[in-house]
């Protein structure tokens, strides 16, 4: 009997986490914003996860929706896309692996950004050059 009733314990644990893991991962739901791709973090802040325009110079908007852009994400500017410069403005406080093997050359990042990941500029051979603004307490 107490051999059945762990087992059933067990079959319910598992099965929460299962929901928990497929309900969290159907919530996050894709926007569209012009040009830009993104998500809504935890805190109900943009975060960009594709720009899909074909600009040379993109200025990352503070606002998207009536929402902050906080965070940058992965591979936003791709290997395909042709985007060469980036400026990232102060409201922004993460940039993810976004420009991952990317054609961007220069990239203005703003005060508020406190994280960068180890991975933001991998394989960004042509990155020339990456001006911080002197406001940047964090870099």
């Amino acid at each position: 009997m107490k051999k059945s009733k762990f087992l059933a314990s067990i079959f319910v644990v598992i099965a929460a986490v299962l929901l928990f893991s497929v309900s969290a991962y159907a919530a996050e739901t894709l926007y569209t914003y012009g040009k830009y791709k993104y998500t809504l973090t935890e805190n109900n802040t943009v975060k960009i996860i594709k720009y899909t325009g074909t600009s040379k110079t993109v200025t990352i908007p503070a606002e998207i929706d009536g929402k902050a852009v906080t965070h940058i994400g992965e591979l936003v500017f791709g290997e395909t896309c042709p985007t060469r410069k980036v400026i990232i403005p102060d409201c922004v406080t993460t940039i993810e692996n976004a420009f991952d093997s990317s054609n961007v050359e220069t990239v203005e990042i703003g005060s508020g950004v406190t994280e960068i990941e180890t991975d933001a500029f991998y394989g960004a051979w042509k990155l020339e050059e990456i001006i911080v603004s002197d406001e940047n307490s964090a870099y």
